[in-house]
């Protein structure tokens, strides 16, 4: 038998902590101590299983994003936080942040300032651009040495006259206007300068576009699986060139100088895979549906301004 004055002892124990266990040699402290450690190493294997791990221990894992603008984002493997790289094109003009007069441009525009005279005539919008009429356009012809092959087409041009700025889109050619002059909107050019003085002097530049939507497709009509012509409308930025993925190799399409991108041979039957590239250097691929005749397709995929 135990001796008495030790059951005394044991019994104040028990009324005194409240628990028996702290009476056997186990500690409160000491139990409070090891399930704090218990959970813990459960926290932590939960949170591994979720994939979450301590800043500074471990590095995070590499994923491919695209955020709510649309633009691609690649993350860089870094110890901690990921560091965000957004893909930029080839910076191969100046980048601004500017806006004429009339409404806001994009904010890329190329490096080089034309030199001129501007007139007006009765424009719509149509023209050697092939391009739709459009009500109080404010739209300009390119002068002949200039238009090349359709090269300013549905390219966006500011403007600077004596009364101001315009923003103005090339729709057309000019045959009879020498280099640096444009031939303007009767609307564009009342914009810029006073109209009873018919000629004035002006200084131009290509610019991004303000926001405009997606690219629209434009077959020609006639086309077909045997002959395809495709225009490109509401670019943002000019086109330096448009492919067709066709027997399995980029192909360069030629522009016409009525704005068309030709495949005398046809496109086929299948949907049209295109590569647009800018003057800037950006590219976009968009894929369309195949080849049909007067057929408008708008499409996914825009220029970066």
């Amino acid at each position: 038998m135990r001796p008495m004055a030790w059951v005394i002892g044991w019994i104040g124990c028990v009324l005194f902590v409240g628990s028996v266990w702290g009476c056997d040699g186990i500690s409160p402290t000491t139990e409070e101590k090891a399930t704090t450690e218990l959970q813990s190493t459960e926290q932590r294997e939960e949170y591994a299983r979720d994939g979450v791990m301590d800043a500074g221990t471990e590095e995070r894992a590499v994923v491919e994003a695209v955020p709510e603008t649309g633009e691609a984002t690649k993350e860089v493997m870094v110890e901690g936080t990921p560091e965000r790289t957004p893909e930029q094109p080839e910076k191969t003009a100046e980048m601004v942040s500017e806006q004429p007069s009339d409404g806001p441009s994009g904010t890329w525009k190329d490096a080089v300032v034309h030199q001129g005279k501007a007139t007006y005539y009765d424009a719509d919008g149509s023209g050697n651009c092939s391009f739709p009429a459009v009500s109080a356009p404010l739209v300009a012809a390119m002068n002949e040495q200039e238009y090349g092959m359709a090269d300013y087409c549905g390219a966006c041009v500011k403007v600077e006259g004596p009364k101001g700025s315009v923003l103005v889109r090339i729709t057309d050619r000019c045959p009879e206007c020498p280099k640096g002059h444009l031939d303007l909107s009767r609307e564009a050019f009342a914009k810029i300068g006073d109209p009873v003085q018919g000629v004035i002097p002006i200084s131009w530049q290509v610019v991004s576009c303000p926001e405009i939507g997606p690219i629209q497709y434009h077959y020609k009509d006639g086309s077909s699986q045997w002959w395809t012509a495709i225009q490109v409308r509401d670019h943002r930025l000019p086109l330096k060139q448009v492919e067709l993925f066709k027997n399995n190799q980029w192909q360069i399409l030629p522009r016409e100088r009525y704005n068309y991108f030709l495949d005398a041979k046809g496109a086929g039957t299948q949907p049209l895979r295109l590569r647009l590239t800018a003057t800037n250097g950006q590219s976009i691929e968009e894929t369309i549906p195949p080849p049909a005749s007067d057929l408008l397709v708008t499409g996914k995929q825009q220029f970066v301004p």
